[in-house]
């Protein structure tokens, strides 16, 4: 035990001097040393309790010094036989979660996946979850981390089963929106790349997209309810409806988007409002406003400049006519 509690104090040490390092190559020498010392302690240390608990902390104390020295392969080989030696321990979780981020970082994607899937299988119920080398808000923000490097990299399949398999241990609104976020990106990668495909080919891959923004829709409605009490709420209404509306399930899309107009913040002018006019010098609208009978607004008058904010303006881009609809 002594052995590897020297061995973490000279990765400690290590990281100070790599944290304080920045372009300095002196100092980043000085924390490889550190590393390389903690691995020649750590190595003693296993000799001492061959098949104890100090054997397996040393072992993933190692990986994770191969891992700082940038020695990936020798990082892989440690964490790799950590998890497979000392199953179902806390060691064992954290070495499949390092092994499972190098994976990825690699381009190894089926192997990062396997190990992703093996850790959420380990992590349980969040009531239940402990683990010295990982904290539950760590393996979350890594898990989640991991399952979005997939959607961006275009690996739509690897990110959605990840998604999929992150209840417990994920909050439920951040799987919903896993999910959602998955499913809306698959689509519009299916719309962008049926413009380069054969017509009939392309009529596929639309029909693809249009169930897979539905999928997105539906995985925003259940968000929505998850977060009815938050200021996301009426976004979440906005994108389930836009979703069904470029899935074209215009029923759900008109309901949705009736309920997030119902919800959605708008600021009041204080008074009632007509003549708006566009100024073509600066592009604001303009508009003027008087109090009238039956009218909550009961400023006297006023004159009024609404300026666009710069945030996206959600708008059709494209209209096609086919023989079901629109």
């Amino acid at each position: 035990q002594a052995l590897v509690i020297l061995g973490r104090l000279l990765i400690q040490e290590g990281d100070l001097l790599t944290a304080e390092a920045k372009d300095a190559n002196t100092v980043v020498d000085q924390a490889n040393e550190k590393y390389r010392q903690a691995i020649t302690v750590l190595e003693r240390a296993q000799s001492k309790d061959i098949l104890g608990t100090t054997t397996r902390r040393s072992r993933y104390l190692l990986g994770t010094c191969y891992q700082k020295l940038g020695d990936l392969r020798a990082a892989t080989k440690a964490y790799d036989r950590v998890h497979r030696a000392h199953y179902r321990t806390p060691e064992a979780l954290a070495a499949a979660l390092a092994e499972a981020e190098i994976a990825q970082q690699q381009g190894h994607n089926d192997v990062a996946l396997s190990m992703y899937l093996k850790v959420l299988e380990e992590a349980g119920f969040p009531s239940a979850y402990q683990n010295p080398w990982v904290s539950l808000t760590e393996l979350r923000g890594r898990l989640s981390a991991g399952q979005q490097q997939f959607r961006v990299s275009g690996q739509f399949a690897a990110a959605l089963k990840m998604a999929e398999a992150f209840d417990p241990i994920i909050l439920a609104d951040k799987t919903a929106e896993a999910k959602a976020e998955t499913q809306r990106t698959w689509a519009e990668h299916l719309i962008d790349s049926a413009t380069e495909l054969g017509y009939a080919d392309a009529e596929v891959a639309r029909a693809e997209a249009r169930r897979r923004f539905r999928l997105a829709a539906d995985h925003y409605r259940n968000l929505a309810r998850l977060r009815f009490a938050t200021a996301e709420y009426p976004l979440d209404l906005w994108k389930s409806g836009n979703g069904f509306l470029r899935g074209q399930n215009y029923n759900l899309a008109i309901r949705m988007l009736r309920e997030h107009l119902n919800n959605v913040p708008r600021k009041q002018m204080p008074t009632g409002l007509q003549r708006c006019r566009f100024n073509p010098l600066d592009g604001q609208m303009y508009l003027v406003g008087l109090f009238v009978w039956c009218s909550d607004q009961i400023q006297p008058g006023g004159f009024f400049r609404v300026s666009y904010t710069g945030k996206p303006l959600y708008t059709p881009t494209e209209l096609r006519i086919a023989m079901n609809g629109v």
